[in-house]
């Protein structure tokens, strides 16, 4: 993966494109805090009045936190695997106790302002060889006096990404029974106590996911979110339906040769193709796409 960063040039492009735009995720496939221009696009977002999360992998949280503190940031979740410091440094090769020491010095700075944001959560990816570690992520999460939710996913199947897993990662994919004890991880008492006492100050992806009447009567989701209401673009000016869809793969276009037009009769497309039960080429072994068309 080559090393390069979002423009604030291209960032303020698109802010331009989508004039409505309500909410932002600042996120990639590298660390946003050490992009030179985060702040700078914060400060922008902020003059919208537009909601910004963003998710981070944590080792950084301790040098930025009164700039945080500053920004007007909503919410912070913090991607992780395990609370285990062991298979954390082999899975990440970085310090757990860092991460969690910036986060215990965020929490301990807001409240000793006042503050209520930003909220902040983890973004867990649970892998085969940390199902069983996540009793230990709602325990940290509660000792530490988080508020902020913690989202939770298993290894992407998606082509884009199981591509470049190697075979070590490639193994981490979750059996039946691992699913199964995930799923009542996931429906425990304390994950429930965790999710409804959460911060009113939502993450991005608690909003781009609210329950909308049409997904309560069906009791699932009934069309795309992202296709519905987002976008995504990553730090090369590539403008895809989703954060899930990498951009060396699929397209709409590039920022600033595609037209508004032009991406919204794209996202309509593949949003029509999903109603009548086809999952199109960029949404392949998408678990959200796959939930839509079931039983149509």
């Amino acid at each position: 993966m080559d090393q390069s960063n979002l423009s604030l040039a291209q960032f303020t492009e698109f802010l331009e494109l989508f004039p409505e735009i309500q909410h932002l995720e600042l996120q990639g496939e590298g660390e946003p805090l050490i992009n030179p221009d985060f702040f700078k696009m914060v400060d922008l977002a902020n003059r919208r009045r537009i909601y910004i999360s963003f998710i981070t992998n944590g080792s950084f949280l301790h040098a930025y936190i009164q700039q945080i503190l500053d920004s007007q940031i909503r919410s912070i979740r913090v991607s992780l695997e395990t609370a285990d410091p062991e298979k954390f440094q082999r899975i990440r090769g970085g310090s757990f106790a860092v991460v969690e020491a910036g986060i215990r010095q965020l929490l301990s700075e807001r409240s000793r302002l006042g503050l209520s944001q930003p909220s902040v959560g983890f973004a867990l990816t649970v892998l085969a060889s940390t199902v069983d570690d996540v009793p230990d992520i709602y325990d940290l999460y509660q000792q530490l006096g988080m508020d902020g939710a913690i989202a939770i996913q298993s290894l992407n199947p998606m082509p884009q990404y199981a591509e470049v897993y190697d075979d070590q990662i490639a193994s981490e994919y979750l059996e039946t029974d691992q699913k199964q004890r995930l799923r009542g991880y996931m429906t425990s008492k304390v994950a429930q106590e965790i999710w409804f006492q959460k911060s009113p100050h939502h993450h991005f992806y608690d909003e781009l996911f609210r329950p909308r009447p049409a997904d309560i009567a069906k009791g699932k989701l009934a069309s795309c979110p992202w296709l519905d209401s987002g976008i995504n673009l990553d730090r090369h000016g590539r403008l895809t339906p989703c954060c899930m869809v990498k951009g060396e793969s699929w397209s709409f276009g590039q920022l600033g040769e595609i037209s508004r037009e032009e991406i919204l009769d794209s996202k309509a497309y593949l949003a029509a193709e999903l109603a009548r039960g086809v999952i199109p080429a960029p949404c392949r072994d998408c678990h959200i796409a796959q939930m839509i068309i079931a039983d149509e």
